[in-house]
């Protein structure tokens, strides 16, 4: 069991937050912590970017738990060891592309496609345009 203090913070995006449940509750098990990411982290950003570029694609996008989405988007910089410049750049196009903009509408549908999104988008094409505005 990890001992935490209301105090503990961790150091870097966001503090961590324990669930306590029970006696004992200065005890917390490593499985009950959540990060909690700050509103100027780059997870976050990154993630209202995204929300952003689909809200403009559609405005009547629901809200998305922040946190949620921020916690994907840690997994792509820090486990998938994906440049945040990079990842911006991956949001721009799927979202100015007529058929991507329809499928990566979260960040963890960013995640899981986005090898697919990487090649695509270095092939040297355009976002298609949509048909019906040609």
């Amino acid at each position: 069991m990890l001992k935490v203090d209301e105090s503990d913070a961790f150091k870097g995006k966001g503090i961590i937050k324990g669930i306590v449940k029970g006696k004992d509750k200065g005890n917390i098990s490593l499985s009950k912590l959540k990060k909690v990411f700050d509103k100027e982290s780059i997870e976050i950003k990154l993630s209202t970017y995204l929300f952003e570029k689909i809200k403009e694609n559609n405005p009547e996008a629901k809200i998305p738990n922040l946190q949620a989405w921020a916690k994907h988007m840690d997994y792509i910089i820090r486990i998938d060891k994906r440049d945040p410049e990079i990842i911006k750049e991956i949001i721009d196009w799927c979202q100015a592309d007529s058929f991507w903009l329809t499928n990566i509408l979260s960040t963890k549908k960013l995640r899981e496609k986005f090898d697919q999104l990487l090649l695509k988008s270095k092939r040297g094409k355009k976002p298609k345009e949509d048909w019906r505005t040609t």
